[in-house]
């Protein structure tokens, strides 16, 4: 199967979602899978490079209110509804795309059929965030419960767009709060930040050095041979966080007694050079946080 429809066939999907008709838009993703053409409607965009362009089908047709377009391509087509494409601007999302546009229907039709309303209040969302970050478990509560966001809520934009509420709590050490995510929210540990990222839960609680965390993790069931952005294993991205040297021993320790090894050593030499350009708190001690992100007042 080829990686993407022919350019012909692509245009055809992308007039058919942007002049509303449902007839044509069938018949052109049938001629690609006909034509044995990669048909994942959720990433397709018009061109290749999603830089200047994150148009997708679902996203052509809810900026233009074509409903009925909408209900086939999530109903039937099997599009995800929350997927965005990262460019060079930001995340483009459905939901959000819609509103913009003042489409109401299909705002509506989205969050009626599991559309993340989170993404529509960014207020809101980035103080579940902030509270996921700091520790603030009652805050996080309050939030998901009361104001009721999608613990599922994460960064949108662009150099962010990976990191979720569990990962953040991960990634800060903060037991308490990973637990309320699965066990009371009920998202899934092996979940990685997004739709766009391989950055996951456990990667985030081993490189910051939280073996607590790591522990009960693993011993939860999460998988610990997930690859990382750049086909990394969690023993990489261990050893390369710049941790303390008992800490990093036990934690390496621990993979290694689950069968956990190493990947490649051009893939370890990509991975310094980009945490040369992204480096973690000066102490990299096991507690360490990145710099607490500031609170609504300013302060």
């Amino acid at each position: 199967m080829s990686a993407r429809p022919e350019p012909s066939l692509v245009d055809a999907i992308f007039a058919a979602a942007e002049g509303g008709d449902l007839a044509a838009l069938r018949a052109a993703v049938e001629a690609a899978i006909d034509a044995e053409a990669a048909t994942d409607l959720s990433s397709l965009t018009r061109r290749e490079s999603t830089w200047f362009d994150g148009e997708t089908p679902l996203v052509a047709a809810a900026r233009r209110g074509h409903l009925a377009l909408v209900r086939w391509l999530v109903l039937e087509a099997g599009v995800d509804p929350d997927r965005g494409v990262v460019t060079g601007h930001g995340r483009v999302v459905p939901l959000v795309e819609a509103d913009a546009a003042g489409q109401e229907d299909v705002v509506a039709w989205l969050v009626d059929n599991g559309a993340d309303r989170t993404v529509l209040l960014a207020e809101e969302r980035d103080a579940l965030l902030d509270a996921c970050a700091r520790g603030e478990l009652a805050q996080v509560r309050r939030l998901v419960e009361e104001v009721r966001l999608s613990p599922r809520a994460r960064r949108t934009d662009h150099w962010l767009c990976d990191e979720s509420c569990l990962v953040l709590a991960c990634r800060h050490g903060h037991i308490d709060i990973v637990r309320y995510l699965i066990d009371d929210a009920g998202l899934d540990p092996d979940e990685s930040g997004g739709p766009t990222s391989r950055r996951y839960p456990l990667h985030e609680a081993a490189v910051g050095g939280h073996e607590a965390l790591v522990d009960e993790l693993l011993e939860r069931g999460v998988a610990p041979d997930l690859p990382g952005e750049n086909g990394e294993t969690v023993i990489d991205l261990v050893e390369a966080a710049g941790l303390p040297e008992e800490v990093r021993g036990r934690l390496v320790a621990r993979f290694e007694a689950l069968g956990i090894g190493r990947a490649p050593a051009e893939r370890i030499d990509r991975l310094t050079r980009i945490n040369t350009l992204f480096e973690r708190p000066e102490s990299n001690q096991p507690d360490a946080v990145r710099p607490d992100p500031p609170h609504p007042d300013g302060t």
